[in-house]
């Protein structure tokens, strides 16, 4: 199976991708509209999207869904953490 998805490796849609498909190709895309262009052109190609974003906001999800006429297959919530690194003695 092959996932495309909007970002770039080792971002958290790429490792969601790999969590529920360990054994997919992924495809790093520039754009939403990317993912779904993919997606639409080649059966092989699933679309893997956040449904929203908390530092753009909504991504739009439902205007690409019936833009690019694509079914939902499955839902998984993926949870998100930060860490932060720094140097001894730094402040």
């Amino acid at each position: 199976m092959k996932i495309a998805y909007q970002g770039i490796e080792g971002s958290y849609s790429e490792s969601c991708a790999k969590e529920i498909y360990p054994d997919c190709k992924t495809i790093p895309c520039k754009t939403f509209d990317e993912v779904f262009t993919k997606a639409n052109q080649d059966e092989e190609v699933r679309a893997m999207i956040p449904e929203s974003n908390k530092t753009t906001g909504n991504i739009g999800l439902e205007y690409l869904i019936f833009k690019y006429r694509l079914n939902i297959y499955e839902e998984k919530f993926y949870p998100i953490r930060h860490h932060l690194l720094g140097l001894p003695g730094t402040k």
